[in-house]
This record gives C-alpha cells, sequence and structure tokens, in this order.
C-alpha cells in the first residue's frame, strides 16, 4: 500500500482514507492468508482485547470460530480461567453452542436467556434430545409463567453431526429453516447451525492449537506473584499470555517478563503498552515475543495523538457513535435550556458505558442524576470518567455498551437489573490540565 500524497503524522481509521483501486494478480479473496506467524494459531488479525465486561468464554468461542483470538482478563481468578478455557477448548469448530431449557421452565426463563445469541433461538430438551425450539416470537403475549412445553415448535428439523456446512445450508434452505439443532448417532443435542452460521464457516478458518482445538488468551498483570500467576495461568491451556499494563515501559513490566520466561512458556508472551522504539526493545529484550502499543510524536510529546472536534450539529455522528481512541467530541449547549440538553444527551448515543457531568450547582446535578439514569452506567461527579479500578470501582455499561455487569463481588448477583455506580469529587478540578504534564523548569515536556 501507498499514500498517493504524503504521508500523514497521525493514525487513520477506515472512515478516513479511500482506497483506490489498482490492478492485482489476486483473482479471489480465498487466495489472501491473513494468518500470522506468531504462534498464537489465529488466521486473521482480530484479537479481543482483556476487557472484564467484553472477553469471556462466549466472546472466545465465537472469536476463534472465525479465526481470531479472545484474551481473557486478568483480575479473573485462576479457577475460573481454568474452566473457561476448558469450556473453550471443548466447543466445536462450526456448531455453534445452543441454548437449552428444560420442558418445564417458563417462557420467563427463556426470554432471558434469547438475547445471548444472535439467531434467538432456545431448544427444549429431554434427556439430552432436542424436542422443540423456542424463539422470541413464541413468548410473545404469552404468560412468563407458562412452560416452555406449552409455546415451543415441537419435532424440529435436525442435523446429523456429520453433515458439512455447504450442505446444511443446502437442507436449511430447502426446508425454508433459519436454524436447526445438530445432533449425534444418538439423537443428542451437540449444537445448532444457521444458515448464515453455515455460510461463515465455508468462508473462515477456525483458530486451533496443535490439538485441533479452539485458541483462547489469558492475561496477568505485573504486580505480586507473576511467576507463580503465569505458571497457574499456562496449567489452564491458555495458548497465550498477555502481560498487561497501562504503562509497559517500566521496571515491573521488565521483571514480570523475565518471570514469565524463566518458566521457559511454550505459547507466546505478549506485553505491552508501549509506544516508543526503545520500549519495544526493552520489552523484547525482556522476553516479549509480541509488543502492543501505539504511535509517538516526539516533537509534540504525546503518547498519542489527541484529537478534539468542536461540533454545533446535535446529531453529529461522533456524539452518537464509539471510537477506541483519544477524541473527545464537544458539543456547547444553551444554557438557558439545561432541561433540554439533558434530554439531548439521554437520546443521542445508543451507547450508556460512562458519563460525567461537572457543576457547581446542586440542583443542576440532581437534574443529571435523575434525567441521565440510564444514559450511563458509571456515572461521575465533578470528576473525568476514568475506567475501572478492579475490585473497588465497578464497572460496566447498559444499553449497547454491554450488560452492565457490575464485576467484583456482589455485583455479579445483581446482573437482571440496571444498576448505576455514582463517584462525585467534592473539590473539583479548577484546571482541566493534569499538573505532571506541565513543563518542567528546564523546558523539558
Amino acid at each position: 500500500m501507498q499514500f498517493l500524497n504524503e504521508t500523514p503524522g497521525y493514525d487513520l481509521t477506515y472512515n478516513d482514507v479511500f482506497m483506490v483501486p489498482r490492478r492485482s494478480d489476486v483473482a479471489s479473496r480465498y487466495d489472501v492468508d491473513l494468518s500470522t506467524a506468531d504462534g498464537t494459531g489465529t488466521t486473521i488479525p482480530l484479537v479481543v482485547a482483556n476487557m472484564t465486561a467484553v472477553a469471556g468464554r462466549r466472546m472466545a468461542e465465537t472469536v476463534a470460530r472465525r479465526g481470531g483470538i479472545t484474551v481473557i482478563p486478568q483480575d479473573i481468578p485462576v479457577s475460573v480461567v481454568r474452566e473457561v478455557v476448558s469450556w473453550v477448548k471443548r466447543r466445536h469448530l462450526v456448531f455453534d453452542t445452543p441454548i437449552t431449557l428444560e420442558p418445564h421452565q417458563t417462557v420467563g426463563d427463556a426470554i432471558a436467556l434469547l438475547p445471548k445469541r444472535s439467531h434467538r433461538a432456545a431448544f427444549v430438551v429431554e434427556d439430552g434430545r432436542p424436542v422443540g425450539v423456542v424463539t422470541h416470537d413464541d413468548c410473545t403475549d404469552v404468560d412468563r409463567f407458562a412452560q416452555v412445553h406449552q409455546v415451543m415448535s415441537a419435532n424440529p428439523l435436525t442435523l446429523p453431526d456429520t453433515v458439512e456446512p455447504r450442505d446444511a445450508y443446502d437442507i436449511l434452505d430447502a426446508a425454508r429453516r433459519r436454524l436447526a439443532p445438530v445432533v449425534d448417532v444418538d439423537g443428542r443435542l451437540v449444537g445448532v447451525l444457521t444458515r448464515t452460521l453455515a455460510l461463515r464457516a465455508t468462508l473462515y478458518t477456525p483458530a486451533v492449537d496443535p490439538t485441533g482445538r479452539l485458541v483462547v488468551g489469558a492475561a496477568l498483570g505485573v504486580n505480586g506473584d507473576v511467576k507463580a500467576k503465569a505458571a497457574h495461568l499456562l496449567e489452564t491451556g491458555a495458548d497465550c499470555l498477555v502481560v498487561d499494563t497501562a504503562h509497559g515501559h517500566q521496571d515491573r513490566m521488565v521483571e514480570a517478563l523475565q518471570a514469565v520466561r524463566a518458566l521457559d512458556p511454550q505459547v507466546p508472551v505478549v506485553a505491552g503498552n508501549v509506544v516508543t522504539a526503545e520500549g519495544v526493545r526493552d520489552l523484547v529484550a525482556a522476553g516479549a515475543d509480541i509488543v502492543t502499543g501505539g504511535s509517538t510524536d516526539d516533537s509534540e510529546g504525546y503518547f498519542v495523538q489527541p484529537t478534539v472536534i468542536e461540533t454545533d450539529d446535535r446529531g453529529f455522528r461522533l456524539l452518537r457513535d464509539e471510537l477506541f481512541g483519544p477524541i473527545v467530541t464537544t458539543y456547547v449547549y444553551d444554557e438557558k435550556r439545561w432541561d433540554d440538553t439533558l434530554e439531548l444527551v439521554d437520546e443521542t448515543a445508543p451507547y450508556a458505558l460512562t458519563g460525567a457531568v461537572f457543576s457547581t450547582e446542586r440542583s443542576a446535578i440532581q437534574d443529571a442524576h435523575d434525567k441521565l439514569r440510564y444514559a450511563a452506567g458509571n456515572f461521575y461527579v465533578n470528576d473525568k470518567p476514568t475506567g475501572a479500578v478492579v475490585g473497588q470501582q465497578p464497572f460496566g455499561g447498559s444499553r449497547a455498551s454491554g450488560t452492565n455487569d457490575k464485576a467484583g463481588s456482589m455485583w455479579n448477583l445483581v446482573r437482571w437489573v440496571t444498576p448505576r455506580t455514582v463517584k462525585e469529587t467534592f473539590v473539583p478540578p479548577t484546571d482541566y490540565r493534569y499538573p505532571f504534564l506541565a513543563p518542567d523548569s528546564d523546558g523539558r515536556g
């Protein structure tokens, strides 16, 4: 790839560029090999980062089937990581894991489970064999305490576990069925296939380990007994170890990598985050096989290029879309229309992860607190919306941001409601600048 004009001095996203077609000797996309040579086993360059509310076992099996890898977060107990890794390793390379219900379970149970699959279907089983299928339509306008065997579609079309994806698609298409359970020779449920899943199985190659099982990674931090934690994670069967901390170019990271490398792991060791060539060299020298990070610009002194966008368009795209980067979009509201502004904030974005309000008027803070109840799973008052401090600050958003699970302690018990954490600073900042970023007396940034 080359740029038509001068190479930009900042990062670009897909929407920032126009791809100019050129002559190519690639006859088909099937001729393009995107597999990596880094030892992770991935067939496409896709990694799901170790975020608590994102990287779980369901994500891990789905992404691995498509050729990527998911990294289990570092704050998850090793016993849970072991169970997750084992569960992912037992998943089928093609068939999706079905949602199952017993005949006596209620429609309410089904409604709670159906959103966990994109196909919105669950199978009613007896002695491990599918006897019916329940979809969202079956549960509409039905008593929530009715039993699923009363609303299910009985005797569903089944597919044998020896079926090829192409043949499965043809069978479903001919029967005008959206999905079907997959069964073994004894008729026991082993998976589910939809027409879309069957089609994707012909396009993607699963990411597998040397024994042919789906891959999954695990993360650990740089504090505590790193060597012991790494040894336990290696015993779980994780296919790569990710030593992760926000600022990776530090002594603790180097020491952590040396401790992990002393175990002679037979899987890739990933480390980050760094943004300088010196940081990359130090982490590689300490034992990292793969280094994560971003770009840097020494002339400006920033770790990554920040961008502030001001708009007067209430419906501006960047007020609605979520971008993972140092990009802030500002909209100056009319102070005389505070109530309208709160309504605008509540309705503009489909996401509801974090939000902050800054005010010296208690009544304005209370208004925002009440009217933005569902606009931010983590609500900050006169404080910047940081991330989570594991074990101290529960984290998770609602709406399109996720399940609003608040990882840690009792919060896992309230996943069926919509909790919100509120953090308020009673001595609010008076300057938007960080003191430690101020120039030193000798003029250095």
